[in-house]
């Protein structure tokens, strides 16, 4: 129910160059609109902060081969920043390129990343609130063959992976990761409820296409269109829930649809579509709490 974030139409709008990048970011205030000149950029870093209803924006020109590149982007400690319409080409590294950590509202959208780890906000103390990640185009290389499969393989890499709560992931086209799209596991969970991830196009998972693992409440992913991964979803655990699957289309996946395990409570799983070889259903670890309907 939260409106799509956009610069608001009194936005004061400044050029940028490779040159003047810097200075003019440093001086940013909120409401600017700041338009870069096609280029390769380096190493790009934002450290101020708009407001909810005046985000500081920063625009390419347009995302191809000669648009606005980045070998990696830094909006952390950022609040209310708009990100749209470059390209990001990052190096091989255990973090993503396009860095979320510690902030809130900030938006990625319209973006192209190339990258081993793509959009994150990985780390318990420094969460992504209420971000909003959509219409990016998130790609790494991890191949379609027997030996990348399952957690075990010859893979590497997660596409668009938060932690926190209130996050919007939706409309991205993911492909060539271990996991494409994840929330975080373990000792690295921050807050994770009311999140929505939908209407993803996901592609070559090696391991798990959509892993919302330790899921806290009110999570919802939904109209995701995935092929060509290990496991589907996952919920390994859900904490509680409700979690909710639902209107998820599957094809070629080669162990589970549903990976519901490490005594997962809470799912519920409703008009999802999948085609596949073998088990159309196994959950494992003892799930409770789970409602299953019309898949």
């Amino acid at each position: 129910t939260r409106r799509v974030p956009h610069a608001p139409a009194d936005s004061v709008v400044k050029a940028a160059t490779m040159a003047t990048f810097s200075s003019v970011v440093s001086a940013a205030r909120p409401g600017d609109v700041i338009v870069l000149a096609p280029g390769n950029y380096g190493e790009g870093k934002v450290v101020s902060s708009g407001t909810l209803e005046k985000p500081i924006t920063i625009r390419g020109t347009r995302v191809d081969t000669s648009a606005s590149v980045f070998s990696s982007f830094s909006l952390r400690g950022c609040k209310y920043v708009i990100l749209e319409n470059v390209t990001v080409n990052g190096i091989v590294s255990n973090r993503g390129v396009v860095d979320l950590g510690s902030t809130e509202g900030v938006v990625v959208r319209h973006c192209r990343i190339n990258a081993v780890y793509g959009i994150t906000a990985d780390n318990v103390n420094r969460p992504a609130r209420n971000c909003y990640v959509a219409d990016n185009t998130v790609i790494s290389t991890v191949p379609w063959v027997e030996a990348s499969l399952g957690s075990s393989g010859a893979n590497v890499g997660e596409g668009i992976q938060l932690t926190g709560p209130g996050n919007v992931i939706c409309y991205n086209y993911v492909s060539g990761y271990r996991d494409c799209i994840s929330t975080m596991e373990d000792n690295d969970v921050n807050s994770q409820y009311c999140i929505d991830i939908y209407n993803n196009d996901i592609r070559v998972g090696a391991d798990d296409a959509i892993e919302a693992d330790f899921c806290q409440g009110n999570c919802r992913i939904m109209d995701n269109r995935i092929s060509n991964c290990f496991m589907g979803l996952s919920s390994q655990p859900g904490l509680g829930g409700p979690t909710y699957f639902i209107r998820n289309v599957m094809y070629n996946i080669i162990d589970c649809p549903f990976k519901l395990a490490r005594y997962s409570k809470g799912d519920v799983v409703l008009h999802n579509t999948v085609v596949k070889v073998g088990s159309g259903l196994r959950v494992i670890h003892n799930p409770s709490y789970c409602y299953f309907r019309n898949n």
